[in-house]
């Protein structure tokens, strides 16, 4: 359904003459062949070009428990595992970006956590007071933070990663990790399919402008007769390859970190120091 909101936005914007010879290579053809424009568009824009630039931001950051995964150790180091994660883990998606090893998934708190047991310090089995209280809150943040996993993580292959630094079993654990969209880019929630439409059409534009600007300066288009509508729109489009990295790194990226509830939520933890 975005898709198709997103290719109806292209076809208002663009002449469907421009549209035709662009992507059809002549006029009318579309007209012959019911639907194959938009399958034109999607597959030579937004499948080859726009979503792939989408997908080195990641659509959603999960937590991928690892006991169904693949795991080898490597001969090499001790310290080197490779893990291949299914993709019914991911819901059918490629991991683009590993963030975070969690040595422990779904564990209680007194659980092993890398190697260091959680301390279930308890207040009633010494004394309590008011001067003990303090000197327990003392005593607590001079404790080293426990070790719960590591960063030392990185995608080495379709949906492959290799953990460098680890300890205890890795089928204990889970992978933080963000993943691509799927075909349909349904991760995209509605209010943001408005900037995606829009980045899509500067990549039409940018497409058109690539491909016909030569053949214009040629003097010769659909079977070799010029075409002299066309040129004052082709030319509009010269600084759409500008506009669309431009619109990607100053707006998309945003969109795109704010669309993914996980990761905004605590990009606003860390920001405010909130807990959850």
């Amino acid at each position: 359904m975005i898709l198709q909101k997103v290719i109806s936005d292209i076809r208002f914007e663009i002449p469907e003459e421009v549209l035709e010879i662009a992507f059809m290579d002549d006029i009318g053809k579309s007209r012959y062949r019911v639907g194959s424009l938009d399958w034109e568009i999607r597959s030579k824009v937004i499948d080859a070009k726009v979503r792939p630039d989408c997908n080195l931001l990641g659509a959603a950051e999960i937590n991928i428990p690892l006991r169904l995964a693949e795991v080898s150790t490597s001969n090499v180091g001790q310290y080197l595992t490779t893990v291949r994660i299914p993709k019914r883990l991911t819901q059918g998606r490629t991991i683009t970006e590993a963030l975070y090893f969690n040595y422990v998934y779904n564990q209680g708190a007194t659980s092993m956590l890398g190697g260091y047991l959680a301390n279930d310090y308890n207040m009633s089995a010494c004394g309590n007071s008011p001067v003990m209280n303090y000197a327990t809150k003392i005593l607590n943040a001079s404790n080293p933070v426990g070790t719960t996993g590591t960063a030392a993580v990185r995608v080495i292959g379709e949906n492959t990663v290799l953990i460098s630094d680890y300890m205890g079993s890795i089928k204990q654990g889970s992978l933080t990790c963000r993943v691509s969209f799927d075909n349909e880019m349904n991760n995209l929630p509605p209010r943001a399919v408005p900037q995606f439409s829009q980045l899509c059409l500067y990549a039409v534009k940018m497409y058109i402008y690539r491909k016909l600007k030569v053949r214009l300066n040629g003097g010769y288009l659909s079977g070799g007769s010029e075409m002299g509508e066309i040129a004052p729109i082709v030319d509009s489009y010269s600084d759409a390859a500008d506009l669309y990295k431009e619109y990607f790194r100053e707006e998309i990226a945003s969109v795109l970190f704010m669309s993914d509830p996980a990761t905004h939520d605590s990009y606003l933890r860390n920001l405010i120091g909130g807990f959850g």
